[in-house]
């Protein structure tokens, strides 16, 4: 914790004239394309084979193992027993079904609300006119230095210690609550660094016509942000979706999530074909988050 808060500290002190990192102002701005040249084709063999490694080899090796009775090395052979009665097993399975619902529920509500709290933090940290404004931003980075299990472990005991938050121990809120406050220093630091982009003379002009700095935030500075906030938002969804550890750590018979779901059976070691499926369910989720983060709606919102 010591060495989170002298970092920041540290990086407090290179930001704090964030007039120098301003590339968004009132004159004329234009986002800029920079053009590779030559080397686009260097950038897009790069890019091409880490894509290849770290992501196209594992799905396929996960779809191969639920598309199979039992896991055996690709052949043509094996293509004979190719067939889709994992996934028909995880349909009748009633536990799959809560998890999903709850999956499918709970990240996009972890993801809104880390991004508002994330947003308004680095705002106060950054056009904060009170004393104390930037304490919320040395705050998020408490939980950075502490490894995810220990905090998962002191949420139980929070929870379970004190009788007024027992009702919440249990529910997909404790989820929310410990998913939320995970992500909120990753969150907090992406929209910090599209608040300093800004400059304040887009503020001081909405100011001079008589806006609140409230309505200066929500008509000028968060849409411009919008398309971080986007970009956070979706990164906060597809972690929740595949958070493991906490969902573990707190998990019960009624908040189960996919990700708690593959470690259970995974640990009964009952199906190896069914933890595949599984996981080739939650990587097609994580998919969808990317396209709709994506359309043509949010586009014209953040432009």
């Amino acid at each position: 914790m010591f060495v989170a808060l002298l970092l920041i500290v540290i990086y407090r002190r290179v930001v704090r004239s964030g007039e120098k990192f301003a590339v968004v102002t009132g004159k004329g701005y234009r986002p800029r394309r920079f053009h590779l040249g030559k080397w686009k084709y260097a950038a897009l063999g790069g890019v091409g084979v880490y894509l290849l490694l770290a992501a196209v080899l594992p799905m396929l090796a996960l779809l191969w193992v639920s598309l199979q009775p039992f896991y055996v090395i690709p052949s043509i052979k094996a293509l004979a027993r190719v067939s889709l009665e994992h996934y028909s097993e995880l349909i009748e399975l009633s536990q799959f079904h809560l998890a999903l619902f709850n999956t499918l529920l709970i990240a996009p509500i972890v993801a809104t609300a880390t991004m508002l709290l994330s947003t308004l933090i680095a705002w106060n940290a950054a056009r904060g006119q009170y004393r104390g404004g930037a304490l919320p931003d040395f705050l998020t980075f408490i939980n950075l230095a502490v490894p995810t299990i220990v905090f998962g472990l002191a949420l139980v005991f929070v929870y379970l210690s004190i009788p007024a938050l027992q009702v919440i121990y249990g529910t997909i809120w404790i989820l929310v609550i410990g998913f939320t406050t995970r992500y909120l220093t990753y969150c907090t630091r992406l929209m910090g660094g599209a608040v300093i982009q800004i400059h304040k003379e887009l503020e001081e002009a909405s100011e001079v016509s008589s806006a609140s700095r409230w309505q200066t935030f929500l008509r000028i500075t968060l849409p411009l942000m919008f398309p971080s906030f986007m970009n956070g938002w979706m990164w906060t969804a597809v972690h929740s979706l595949r958070e493991a550890t906490l969902a573990v750590m707190l998990m019960t018979p009624a908040n189960i999530m996919l990700a708690s779901l593959i470690w259970a059976r995974w640990q009964e070691g009952t199906s190896y074909g069914g933890v595949a499926a599984l996981s080739v369910i939650v990587v097609v989720l994580t998919g969808l988050i990317a396209i709709v983060s994506r359309l043509r709606f949010f586009n014209r919102l953040a432009y």
